[in-house]
């Protein structure tokens, strides 16, 4: 007959026809009625008293011994209905970093699969989309419970809205969509601002848009075209004035188009310097009776030209 440490599966061979026949091997039951042609020995059918087959290396991994039961006895360290695995908290495999034991799991093939937020072979560098000390923290840019979603202001939400906790667009007022892409209901024009069921006219100094927005016409402006271009200013944007130019740089343009003067200037064009203030700038004061004792006169400089004798 085959010894105790015969391999697992033993055939029984029964005739098609007639009383069953068996062949006597370990661990099969002669007196067992068989239907078919061949049938496996399994270790738990077709016997009464044979013991149950068990190998140490095939069913436990080579890290353990069989029990009469034929169950697995897992050597120290090894865990698993076949000692497939290590027994929790213990480095079995010999190959695992010890920080693989804080941020992953030990496999008996040395590799780490590590916890969420850790990567690295032995799961000691944060994950993408992870920072902090424990890589529990969402990097910019990204968010959701394990950091998995991209997510910006100008790029993912257009500019016009910001990210959410998730990851998602919470669009600012006036806009809406996955990427806040769209103007709310009601709104409309280039930047969603004009209320459709408040919309007014543009004025004769622009045209009406398909969308309800205002193309204007040189030199006006605004959203009803009521305002002037920058440097024209007047009732009907009429006048140019230019801080540099018109006002010389010694003033501001005022609401229709003159010049306001800064302090020690005067003139339309703000080049005269005022009463008092001489000199490149109009920065020197000079007066004839103070300054000039009245023996003199003040030149444009801010010094005195004395008259004869003095």
């Amino acid at each position: 007959g085959v010894g105790a440490a015969a391999v697992a599966l033993l055939v029984c061979t029964v005739l098609l026809s007639g009383p069953p026949v068996a062949v006597a091997q370990e661990g099969c039951n002669e007196t067992q009625p068989l239907n078919g042609t061949q049938h496996p020995c399994n270790t738990t059918w077709g016997q009464s008293d044979a013991p149950l087959l068990c190998d140490p290396v095939l069913n436990c991994s080579s890290r353990g011994s069989c029990l009469p039961s034929g169950a697995c006895n897992c050597s120290a360290g090894h865990t698993g209905a076949s000692c497939e695995k290590c027994a929790p908290g213990v480095d079995c495999s010999g190959n695992c970093s010890g920080s693989c034991m804080a941020h992953g799991t030990c496999m008996t093939d040395g590799s780490c699969p590590c916890s969420v937020g850790w990567a690295g072979r032995h799961c000691d560098v944060c994950a993408e989309g992870f920072s902090g000390a424990e890589c529990d923290e969402c990097d910019s840019g990204f968010h959701g419970p394990e950091c998995e979603v991209q997510c910006t202001t100008e790029g993912t939400c257009s500019g016009r809205g910001r990210c959410g906790s998730d990851g998602s667009c919470e669009c600012y007022f006036g806009y809406t969509g996955q990427h806040c892409q769209e103007c709310a209901d009601g709104r409309t024009g280039a930047d969603c601002l004009v209320e459709i069921d408040a919309q007014e006219e543009c004025s004769a100094e622009g045209r009406q848009m398909d969308d309800g927005a205002c193309e204007c016409f040189s030199p006006f402006s605004g959203l009803r075209c009521a305002d002037c271009d920058e440097g024209f200013f007047g009732a009907s944007c009429e006048t140019q004035c230019d801080f540099e130019t018109t006002c010389s740089g010694n003033g501001k343009c005022g609401p229709d188009g003159s010049c306001e003067c800064l302090p020690g200037w005067s003139g339309a064009a703000c080049d005269i310097c005022e009463d008092g203030a001489e000199g490149v700038g109009c920065e020197a004061s000079c007066d004839a009776t103070e300054t000039c004792s009245s023996n003199g006169r003040c030149l444009d400089d801010g010094s005195c030209e004395c008259f004869e004798g003095f």
